[in-house]
């Protein structure tokens, strides 16, 4: 449930007004988006566009989680940075920028580690909580706390010309089938043979991708805020932007997966444990 709106100022209807002449959002789903409290992880290829196109629509508070630097091979794709920015925080640096472009909207930049010991006070409290991150063992510790808090998670990669999105809440019941939505451990259960989740300093990426990857992710989000449901809930999107070819896989349930099967191993004292 997103936080509850309030009435939009005169300045913020001028500004949204093309958001508001949408018969889909409106004024309420304005105030719904001036409203909403979002956590992003990750400030990199996608998280940078994700920033951009979210404080352009006036999500009313966004914190960044980065504890990385800016180096000079990330300004091809990381298109929030300036060539000054080199050698400093990305969290601090994207606020400053996102700063420029919507002064309005609430900032915080968090340049501490996302770890296991912290992962469930520093994602608490949010309407929705964005992963762009790029190894496993980060994405399984974001959506494990996210399902102990309750809060719904959509994650998004990109490398090379191929996008993932996929939307999350497996705290919630399924009512088609009484089951649990799946969670990102029914993607990735087999403990034996996993898929390998390759970043972009080993296979390269397309400007174009990560951007477009970010892009949907954006989307994706002010669709919840706005409509109340996702696009492509409990379902995976991939795109492959060689020939521009979209692909939806219906994602199920996984009664063995270790955070919501019926014998769970995951706790909140063993987040992101990857040998579940």
């Amino acid at each position: 449930m997103v936080t509850q709106s309030s009435f939009l100022t005169s300045e913020q209807t001028r500004r949204y007004r093309a958001h508001i002449v949408l018969p889909s959002v409106g004024g309420k789903g304005q105030q719904d988006i001036c409203a909403a409290k979002i956590v992003l992880i990750g400030g990199g290829g996608v998280g940078c566009p994700l920033l951009l196109t979210l404080a352009a629509a006036g999500i009313g508070h966004i914190t960044l989680i980065d504890s990385d630097s800016v180096a000079l091979d990330n300004l091809q794709r990381q298109i929030l940075y300036h060539e000054n920015d080199i050698g400093k925080s990305k969290a601090i640096q994207a606020v400053a920028h996102l700063q420029n472009l919507n002064s309005r909207i609430n900032y915080v930049a968090i340049t501490d580690r996302l770890s296991q010991e912290n992962a469930l006070s520093l994602l608490k409290g949010y309407d929705v909580i964005l992963d762009t991150t790029d190894n496993l063992a980060t994405r399984l510790l974001i959506s494990d706390a996210a399902y102990f808090l309750k809060t719904p998670i959509i994650t998004a990669a990109a490398t090379a010309y191929d996008i993932l999105l996929m939307s999350l809440r497996p705290y919630d019941i399924d009512p088609t089938t009484q089951n649990p939505f799946p969670s990102l451990r029914c993607l990735y259960n087999n403990r034996t043979s996993r898929p390998q989740i390759e970043n972009c300093n080993t296979l390269g990426i397309l400007t174009s991708v990560s951007a477009t990857a970010g892009t949907l992710q954006a989307h994706e989000t002010l669709h919840y805020i706005t409509q109340g449901d996702f696009c492509y809930d409990a379902s995976l999107l991939l795109m492959d932007m060689r020939d521009m070819r979209f692909e939806t896989i219906k994602r199920h349930y996984d009664p063995d997966n270790a955070l919501t099967g019926l014998t769970p191993r995951i706790t909140q004292d063993s987040l992101g444990n990857t040998s579940c």
